[in-house]
């Protein structure tokens, strides 16, 4: 009996980290160019047999576990680049993109608003002392260390985060891929080159609950960052444990009531 306690606890633990690492379905707008037809267009991978080329990259099979996008740190000494690729969005004027301060939300610095453009660049430095420096300039705010997630307003006001936990729809509004060293990206007007490892595309949905699901409502590139990991998968395994180790306790109980 105890062995099939452990092994429910077991599994049970399993499919928390399983729900919570499952990729998001894109679907694509017939009304609108598609999320893979846009990576196809800037990523160009090797020829196929036809003589074809496309990018490597899958949109529902390469993108980063959700345990992996929500934060975000600076992994050059001058900063990170984000250059703002399309936006194909009804309120695509009046949304917003900007990174904020896990642990101090409130602090926070958009990246690209209503007025930027395909092809816009923003250079975000980070200082030891948490200070945030956007195109070299102090924006007067403060993080609490080299740590930051992604945040996306709508035209309706809504705010999404790329830590899916606080969204309150509990819907994953950003999908990222990751350079592969495969794929040649090409972001005019700019020279084209290989799409580096520390490079990702950020893809997002703006609909509140996820509507149409196509995530090309903003996308972007942001080079020289690197995910942090986020601790939930050792909070779950923790919490397994603690599962099993009350199965353990009660059973033993169990059997001394038994024996008695």
């Amino acid at each position: 009996m105890k062995k099939y306690i452990i092994l429910l606890c077991s599994f049970f633990t399993i499919f928390l980290i399983a729900e919570n690492t499952k990729a998001v379905q894109i679907l694509e707008n017939p009304d609108e160019t598609p999320l893979q037809t846009i990576l196809d267009n800037i990523t160009v991978g090797p020829v196929d047999p036809d003589g074809n080329t496309y990018s490597s990259i899958d949109v529902n099979s390469d993108q980063l576990s959700d345990l992996v996008d929500s934060f975000w740190s600076i992994a050059a000494t001058g900063g990170s680049i984000s250059t703002f690729i399309i936006e194909i969005a009804g309120y695509a004027n009046l949304n917003s993109l900007g990174l904020y301060d896990p642990y101090n939300p409130s602090s926070h610095v958009e990246l690209f608003g209503g007025n930027n453009g395909e092809g816009d660049l923003v250079l975000i430095s980070i200082f030891a002392d948490g200070s945030v420096y956007k195109n070299f300039s102090d924006q007067g705010i403060d993080f609490t260390q080299n740590e930051f997630g992604y945040y996306f307003i709508n035209g309706a006001g809504d705010t999404f985060y790329s830590d899916t936990n606080r969204n309150s729809d509990g819907f994953d509004h950003m999908v990222a891929f990751q350079g592969n060293n495969i794929d040649i990206i090409s972001l005019p007007p700019f020279s084209p080159g290989t799409f580096t490892p520390n490079e990702f595309i950020f893809a997002w949905e703006d609909s509140l609950g996820g509507d149409d699901q196509d995530f090309n409502d903003m996308i972007l590139m942001v080079e020289s960052v690197s995910p942090v990991p986020n601790p939930e998968p050792a909070t779950l395994l923790l919490f397994g444990s603690g599962l099993i180790g009350v199965a353990t306790i009660g059973r033993k109980k169990y059997n001394k009531k038994i024996q008695r």
